[in-house]
């Protein structure tokens, strides 16, 4: 389990506990995301999901409360004068920035599935040839043909990579 997840202000116990408020909305959103728990589990990250979208909330407000409070600052300092014109500025960037950070945390667990997918698959094909290789067979072409589907026998290609045969 990992124990900082991106764009979550706090480690992930400390998160968990910050964000219990927000459970009654998470429960509530849940419906809109029914394959979260399973990405949790392939993901790895072990927590449920009306925790973790509880925290994805939490992060959400935090981060749009952040954003916006330090743009406003910035163009408070910088032109005080013009800060009705520049207000719907502030809201558009920290409201998109914090939109694409919700949907990133709520796809971070699918990422890391896959992820890990495609780790399995690029090194599962190297294994199983140095394991064949290894017990004295050369069955390349029987993985390769077996990874698309096609099956074939492995004593055929071991008789026929020998030389050997019975006449």
């Amino acid at each position: 389990m990992p124990d900082i997840i991106p764009f979550i202000p706090f480690k992930l116990d400390k998160a968990k506990k910050v964000s219990q408020s927000f459970r009654g909305a998470a429960q509530k959103l849940l419906k809109y995301f029914p394959n979260l728990e399973i990405n949790l589990i392939q993901g790895r990250v072990d927590i449920e999901a009306v925790s973790y979208l509880s925290i994805i909330l939490f992060s959400t407000i935090f981060w749009f409360s952040l954003i916006t409070a330090v743009m406003f600052g910035a163009v408070l300092i910088a032109t005080p004068a013009q800060i009705i014109a520049n207000l719907y500025l502030i809201f558009l960037v920290s409201g998109s920035v914090t939109i694409l950070a919700f949907f990133y945390l709520v796809f971070y667990p699918l990422v890391r599935a896959r992820a890990r997918t495609r780790t399995l698959e690029r090194d599962l094909l190297f294994a199983l040839s140095y394991a064949f290789q290894y017990h004295g067979f050369n069955c390349q072409r029987w993985l390769w043909y077996r990874f698309r589907g096609v099956q074939q026998n492995c004593e055929t290609n071991k008789r026929r990579s020998s030389g050997g045969g019975s006449s």
